[in-house]
């Protein structure tokens, strides 16, 4: 016949029951929910917006030290003037 898996009951109850590749087995279960039915706009209704796209991200500049990485003023209290 098939392949081992699961297909409609064929002693019926609308289930699925276990196929080994040889006979039938005792295993059944209920089938599956059917999908929902495809979305039907309401007449009248406003549209429904799109999904947005996610914005892309963009990682952070790269903190370039100046000065040879050091500060211009050992002061943390001050403020420090910038290196001309």
């Amino acid at each position: 016949m098939s392949r081992p898996g699961w297909y409609s009951d064929p002693y019926g109850g609308g289930g699925l029951r276990w196929w080994d590749g040889a006979v039938w087995t005792e295993h059944a279960k209920p089938a599956p929910p059917p999908p929902p039915p495809d979305a039907v706009p309401v007449p009248g209704a406003p549209p429904t917006p799109a999904p947005m796209a996610s914005a892309p991200v963009v990682p952070p500049a790269p903190v370039v030290p100046s000065a040879g990485g050091r500060r211009a003023c050992s002061s943390p209290t001050t403020r420090c003037r910038t290196p001309s």
